[in-house]
Parts: C-alpha cells; structure tokens; sequence
C-alpha cells in the first residue's frame, strides 16, 4: 500500500514539473526565457534520474528504480505534452483578446478608427498600411547604442501615430492636453508651444509641420541615422534664426516646412529652445 502511494507521489510530481515547464516553455515568444527552461529542464531530467541515488547508500532496490522511471518519464511525457499545448495557445492566442476588441480598446483610448486599425495590424505583423491600403513592411532594425541615437523605425512610426493631430480630431487644445500626458520631452514640446494659445493656428501648423516630418523618417527608404547627423550640423544652438534658415534650404521638403513653420509663427526668443526640444524628440541620444 505504501509502495503504491510513494509510486502515485512520484508520478503526480513528474506530470506537475513536466506541465509547469512545458507550458511555460510553450507560450514565451522570448529567445532568452525558451534558453533558460531548456537548460532548467535539463538539470531538472538528470536530477529527476539520479535523485534516488543522490539521497540513498547502498544498492538500489527495484522499486527505487520503479520510482525513478516513472518520475522520469511521467515528466518527459508531459513537458513534451504541455509544450506542444502551450505552443498551439499560443498561435490561435486563445488565452488574448481578439482583434475587434483590440481595436476598440485603441478607439477607446482616444484614437480613430483608422489608426486603430493600424495599431493592430503593426503589432500582430509588423506591417502598417499606406495610404492606398497596401501592407508595407517596417524596417524594425534598432540602431546600436554605439551610433548614438535612441529610436529605431519603430518607434518613429509610433511617434508619427502618436503626434498627429489626427489622434485628437485635429483640436489644438486637445492634442497639447494629451502631450503633457507623455514623457517629459513631449510635456516640454507642449509647454513651448502653449506660449501660442492665443493663435491656434500658428499652433496646429507648426505641429503638423513637426508630425509630419517625423512621419517621413519613418519611411523605410529614409536613411534616419544620416538625417540627423545633418540636422545636427545644421543646428547653431546660439543663432536659431541661421538654423531655420539653414533648414529652410535643406533639400528635404518636410524640414523645409517646418522651419519657415517655426520661423514664420514664433518668437525668436522661443526659437532656440523650440529647435533644441525638436531635436531631442527625433534624434534623442
């Protein structure tokens, strides 16, 4: 009776490691955990196998070894269950939510349906439609930490989603009060620009100008790392008035804009610490 109780324990506690393992296993997406449960999954098979041996003197007995090969194989069979289970959650995503729901949840939080709709379709497949409604790819290459810039692709085309006045159907006063909502670079943009809350469409140009700049280095065509550097030599940081019109002769039409934007609507005063926050929003080291 005891024999059979000790079996059924050894068997319950291979099935419930092998389970938690391979479920685990299973449902990551990330290179680094799968690695890291191979390798807990081999220690925990060889310590499985020589526990008997580890713990007592002597010869082995036959039930010690009965005990041994049904823990052992009682984990190997449903780590190998569990992952292939994990791994078919994964792929139909049983365990999330579906794709109208993610759309409304964007919808939800202030976003159009539109580009709610390319939210979704970036995040499931790293896509995002142009204006025809073709799926192009997104260069998703992060830039290393050696080139001295932060964003990748990525996160310029999020920055392109997240700036446009689109987002807050195209109401000034609407779209400062969601930038103070985002980090303190953006909260700093918005402050400047609230210096201008008495000619709303000084505002609204100049933010379009910027969107829309940004929205342009987040073409997969546009080098980003070179326009920087050139925007950087550009930028005189004590003579903003010959910056902007260093901008304004540069060949790209978007940072064109935007300078005889900022030229044409702000103060000078406000023109040093304006280009200064611009150029931390796009190219932040």
């Amino acid at each position: 009776m005891q024999n059979k109780r000790l079996l059924r324990n050894q068997v319950f506690a291979g099935i419930g490691l092998g389970l938690l393992i391979g479920i685990i296993a299973g449902l990551s997406v990330s290179p680094v955990v799968k690695t890291i449960l191979g390798t807990l999954a081999a220690l925990l098979g060889a310590f499985l196998g020589l526990q008997g041996s580890l713990f007592k003197k002597g010869e082995t007995s036959t039930d010690d070894l009965l005990a041994m090969s049904l823990r052992t194989g009682s984990f190997g069979v449903a780590c190998a269950l569990a992952i292939v289970g994990g791994v078919l959650l994964r792929t139909h995503n049983v365990l999330g939510i579906s794709i109208k729901a993610q759309v409304d949840q964007w919808i939800e939080a202030g976003y159009t349906e539109n580009e709610a709709k390319k939210y979704v379709v970036y995040d499931r497949l790293k896509l995002l439609p142009d204006e025809t409604g073709n799926l192009e790819k997104v260069d998703s290459n992060t830039m290393s930490s050696a080139s001295g810039f932060l964003f990748s692709k990525e996160e310029m085309q999020n920055y392109c989603i997240s700036l446009s006045l689109e987002k807050y159907n195209g109401d000034t006063k609407n779209t400062l009060d969601g930038f103070q909502l985002m980090n303190p670079t953006i909260q700093a943009y918005a402050n400047i620009l609230s210096n201008y809350n008495d000619k709303p469409t000084a505002q609204k140009l100049i933010m379009q100008s910027v969107n829309d700049l940004i929205c342009h280095l987040a073409k997969p065509d546009v080098n980003y790392e070179n326009f920087c550097k050139e925007f950087d030599q550009l930028i005189i940081p004590s003579d903003a008035s010959t910056s902007l019109d260093n901008m304004r002769n540069s060949e790209m039409i978007e940072l064109s804009i935007m300078a005889n934007e900022i030229l044409s609507w702000t103060n000078q005063s406000d023109q040093s610490e304006l280009l200064a926050i611009i150029q931390k929003i796009i190219c932040s080291t």
